[in-house]
């Protein structure tokens, strides 16, 4: 994109790998982060028509902080933001990446209410 953007953890599930378990991994390595629980927010089709690709969106419970593992080619600086933030950021658009959008929405309408 020529920019950084702030984005949720994400990245491409290998092969031999759960939806779940991509997404432990994941975490581990932009975050540190390991998670005692993931709930399924949403399971969405970015861009249909155009690639042939699934997105799993998780929420993660149970946090414990760690070291975190990138990737040599990963420029990632974790930060937290209060849900009241994220809001701003989507009305103002300094949240542009649409997975991200479209998990943190569904989040904040529907969160309280996932299945366990």
């Amino acid at each position: 994109m020529g920019d950084f953007l702030w984005e949720l953890v994400a990245g491409r599930k290998e092969p031999h790998e759960s939806p779940g378990a991509a997404a432990r991994r994941e975490l581990l390595e932009e975050t540190g982060y390991t998670t005692r629980r993931l709930l399924k927010l949403l399971h969405i089709i970015p861009t249909p028509g155009f690639v042939q690709e699934w997105m799993w969106i998780f929420a993660a419970e149970g946090l414990a902080e760690g070291t975190a593992q990138p990737e040599e080619d990963e420029k990632i600086t974790p930060r937290t933001f209060t849900l009241k933030q994220v809001d701003a950021m989507i009305r103002n658009g300094r949240l542009r990446d649409a997975k991200s959008i479209a998990g943190l929405l569904y989040y904040m309408r529907y969160g309280a209410r996932v299945p366990r």
